[in-house]
C-alpha cells in the first residue's frame, strides 16, 4: 500500500517523493534554477523503477510532449553502467535534447508515476515590483 505525500509542505521549488520511502528525516529535495537541469540530476539520482510522485512549484506545467521521448526513457534504463548513463546524460544535455518545457515527460510514467503541480499566483500590477 502506497502513502500519499497529501499534507506536505516544501519551501523549495522541486522535490521528489518516493511514496513507499518518504520519512520527515528522507524527503529529497533538489532546487533548480535551469528546468532542463532538474531532469538530468533526477535521471542518475533517483531509482527508475520505483514509483515517484513529483511535487512542482512553478508558474508552468513543463510538461510539454518531447519527440522520441520513448527512446529516451529506452536509454536511461539500457546501459552497461552508471558511467554510461551519465555520459549519455551529458551528450543529450550539450545537444539540448531535454529542454524547460518538455523534462519531465520522458521520466513519466515511470519513475515519475504522479506530478502534484503547485501553480504560481497571479499577481495584481500593485504586487509586482522592479529590484
Amino acid at each position: 500500500m502506497k502513502r500519499r505525500a497529501a499534507g506536505i509542505w516544501i519551501a523549495a521549488l522541486l522535490s521528489a517523493i518516493s511514496p513507499l520511502t518518504t520519512t520527515a528525516n528522507g524527503l529529497p529535495i533538489y532546487i533548480e534554477d535551469n528546468h532542463a537541469g532538474t531532469f538530468y540530476w533526477l535521471a542518475p539520482n533517483i531509482d527508475l523503477d520505483q514509483p515517484h510522485t513529483l511535487i512542482l512549484f512553478d508558474a508552468h506545467s513543463d510538461a510539454s510532449g518531447i519527440f522520441d521521448s520513448d527512446k529516451i526513457r529506452s536509454a536511461l534504463r539500457n546501459v552497461a553502467s552508471k558511467e554510461d548513463r551519465q555520459t549519455a546524460l551529458g551528450r543529450w544535455r550539450s545537444k539540448g535534447v531535454v529542454q524547460c518545457f518538455n523534462w519531465i515527460e520522458p521520466l513519466m510514467p515511470a519513475p515519475i508515476e504522479k506530478v502534484i503541480w503547485v501553480p504560481a499566483e497571479k499577481l495584481s500590477e500593485s504586487q509586482i515590483r522592479e529590484y
